[in-house]
Parts: C-alpha cells; sequence; structure tokens
C-alpha cells in the first residue's frame, strides 16, 4: 500500500490530505534521501495516488472512531496485511513514494490521545518480501523517519496469513483490541483472510477490517471456461486463493456486524476501486464526505450491485 507524490484527481476530500502526503514526503527525503526502486510490483501504479490520498482520510477517521474504547481499557490496533516498503521510487512514475505505515505512524502519533494522555498503540506491518530488499527497506525508512514514539511497531517478515495469527497467539494474556485491519492484496479478498476473522473472532471482535477492493474484480473471471479453472487451468491456483462470490454472499463470512462501502472511482488504467468496511459497532455511522455508506442503504446497496455484476 503506497501514496505518492504530487496533485491527484479523485474527490473533494483529496486536496486537504495530498498536502498531508507532500509534508510526509518532504519529510523523508530529509531524513532518507534517494529512496530505492524496486520495480514491478513494486509502485507499479500510475493510479496509487488519488487511491491513497482517500487512505489517509480513512486512517484519521479510524484513529478517532476507537478513542472511546481505548479509553475504556482496549489497546488500539493497527495492522496491515501488505505494507510495503515504506518510502520508495514509483518505478511507474518516477515519483518519491511515502508507504502507508509512514502514514499510519504519523497520524497515530500527532493523535492526543497517544502523543499527550500516555496510551500507547501497537502498529504491525506484514510483508510477505518479494524481494526480500523490501522488509529491510522497510524497517529502516520506520526507524529513520521517527515516527512510532507513542506504540509498539512491529514489522513481521513473511505471508501474513501465517504471521499474523502468531502475532495473535503471542499477545500477553488480558489484551483487548480494538482498532482496524488494512488489506491491500490484489485487489481480491483471499479466503484465507476470511477463515482468519472466523477463526480470530473473539481477538478481532473489536477490530475493523478494511478492505481495498477493485469494484469490478468479478469481470475477469465472466468469461473464463472451465477448463481455466480446472486443476492445471491458468487460473486454477488464482480462484482457489481467492474468493470470486459476489460480495453480497462474501462480506456475511467475515462475522462482522455492520458494512460500510465507498462509492467506486476510476483510478485509471481501467480499474475502478472502493473500500469496504467491516466492523461489530453497531452505531457505526457513515462518512458521506469520504463517500462511504453503510452497505443496507439504497446508495450502499446500489454500489453493491455495480460490483456485483
Amino acid at each position: 500500500m503506497t501514496v505518492s507524490g504530487g496533485a491527484r484527481p479523485g474527490g473533494r476530500q483529496l486536496p486537504l490530505q495530498q498536502s498531508e502526503l507532500d509534508r510526509l514526503i518532504e519529510h523523508m527525503r530529509a531524513v532518507q534521501p534517494d529512496p530505492p526502486m524496486f520495480g514491478t510490483p513494486v509502485g507499479c501504479s500510475r493510479a496509487t495516488g488519488s487511491k491513497h490520498a482517500v487512505y489517509l482520510g480513512v486512517v484519521h477517521w479510524f484513529a478517532k472512531m476507537h478513542t472511546v474504547s481505548v479509553k475504556k481499557g482496549r489497546q488500539f490496533f493497527m495492522g496491515e496485511t501488505h505494507a510495503g516498503p515504506a518510502w520508495y521510487l514509483n518505478s511507474a512514475t518516477g515519483e518519491d513514494t511515502v508507504g502507508t505505515p509512514i502514514i499510519d505512524l504519523d497520524v497515530l502519533d500527532k493523535l492526543p490521545l497517544f502523543s499527550e494522555q500516555g496510551y500507547r498503540y501497537r502498529a504491525v506491518f506484514c510483508e510477505r518480501g518479494k524481494p526480500k530488499a523490501i522488509v529491510t527497506q522497510l524497517r529502516h525508512s520506520i526507524e529513520a523517519s521517527g515516527f512510532g514514539q507513542h506504540g509498539d511497531v512491529a514489522v513481521l517478515d513473511g505471508e501474513f496469513e501465517k504471521r499474523l495469527p502468531e502475532y495473535l497467539e503471542g499477545l500477553p494474556r488480558g489484551t483487548h483490541l480494538c482498532g482496524v485491519l488494512f488489506v491491500d492484496g490484489n485487489g481480491s479478498i483471499s479466503r484465507d483472510l476470511i477463515e482468519m476473522f472466523q477463526y480470530y473472532s473473539r481477538e478481532l471482535h473489536y477490530v475493523d477490517v478494511a478492505i481495498w477492493h477493485q469494484a469490478h474484480v468479478r469481470h475477469r473471471f465472466a468469461g473464463l471456461g472451465p477448463a481455466a479453472i480446472a486443476p492445471g487451468g491458468a487460473w486454477h491456483g488464482h480462484v482457489q486463493k481467492y474468493d470470486y462470490r459476489p460480495l453480497c454472499e462474501v462480506l456475511p463470512d467475515f462475522w462482522k456486524r455492520r458494512w460500510l462501502i465507498r462509492r467506486p472511482f476510476n483510478a485509471g488504467n481501467g480499474t475502478a476501486w472502493t473500500m469496504l468496511v467491516g466492523s461489530n459497532w453497531v452505531k457505526l455511522p457513515e462518512w458521506r464526505a469520504g463517500e462511504m455508506y453503510l452497505l443496507h442503504t439504497l446508495d450502499g446497496q446500489k454500489i453493491l450491485k455495480e460490483c456485483d455484476e
């Protein structure tokens, strides 16, 4: 998950967030000049800037939304399944790029709940490291940034399907979490992610899930014949790993009581993205300024239908 510098189109909330991204880019240039370039698939999208300008606003929203739960004794958890490098050169645009781990830590460190009132957060960044240099860069950039001063930060090297369960199993007895796990794989929803939320439903009951999702990802497979998805077929492994049922069937399997869905926006390169947020907070509010609507409303159902066609 990454954010590129430079102005991007995408919605009325973006200009303010773009200035925040520019501030972070200048900070990283000062502490770590000449960010490395990893090439495809890291930083290869020209749509990254607009997509993650939206992300910045969502991080602010989540951090404030869980303030009351933290004051009642829960520890705020900020997790990412596909963190990527925290600072690098976008191979598609040639722009210096700041990753979402830096955004997360900057937002949390500035929140009075942590910076002034003595509460500490947990930040967990999973990165499978292909190439391995991505994990090294992630750790180095977080340290160089100076962020993370008010929390316990962990970089987990490897697939999130293995490392996150290990992390949850290792939490001290009596730790009660609230917060959010951000998922930004390839725009699809993995079966392992669903199973993790089911198996650890007690530990993750108050941890929301936020998924970047390609709004029209089901179109990829609409024309696939039986041979393509059968064992030995070109797409067999993909359909085994990811769940391409309609969202109206997939989302209930996360065992979250409320869902938000974002109005899709065209991110370029023929793709449109939405964000799905699942929560057990029965009073989960809509965030209409961010164009995120409760799934059961007319607006939410209209977006869901668009994604499920």
